[in-house]
């Protein structure tokens, strides 16, 4: 429910823009370096799950939970920066949630953005894994993480 938070922070850049007392530099440079900082941090928790993962489940398996939650969070990145919704929603307004989410499943193709942007957040964030997972295969301990246990 809260992994959606991190890479979240991506989608903070698009309040840069000219105005304010502060400069534009400084902007860029503190949301990109949080907005980095949330989505490395992001990946490297997925990472950790999708390591115990292919022990419990097998490589397939475990891709599948890795494309299933970057899907989820895509979606939950679209409520909260379109649709205003905040993750404590889900317990405190449950029903409301539940209905605006109701209504896209019934009927997907009148509700075109939220696909859209499901697929696009998505795309970016399973590249961004993919990037992730190529370095950490680089290192040679990650063969011994994919061995289930003797």
């Amino acid at each position: 429910m809260f992994f959606p938070n991190a890479p979240y922070l991506i989608t903070d850049l698009k309040h840069l823009g000219p105005g304010g007392s502060v400069p534009l530099l400084y902007d860029v440079l503190l949301l990109s370096t949080a907005a980095w900082t949330g989505l490395l941090l992001g990946l490297t928790s997925l990472f950790l799950i999708h390591a115990v993962a292919r022990r419990l489940l097998g490589a397939v398996n475990a891709w599948a939970l890795v494309v299933g939650v970057l899907s989820l969070s895509s979606f939950g990145i679209y409520l909260g920066r379109v649709q205003r919704w905040n993750s404590w929603d889900v317990l405190v307004h449950p029903f409301p949630l539940a209905e605006q989410i109701a209504s896209g499943l019934l009927d997907p193709f009148a509700h075109p953005r939220p696909i859209g942007l499901t697929i696009l957040f998505t795309s970016f964030l399973l590249a961004s894994y993919l990037v992730l997972y190529s370095f950490a295969r680089l290192v040679p301990e990650w063969d011994a993480l994919e061995r289930p246990p003797a």
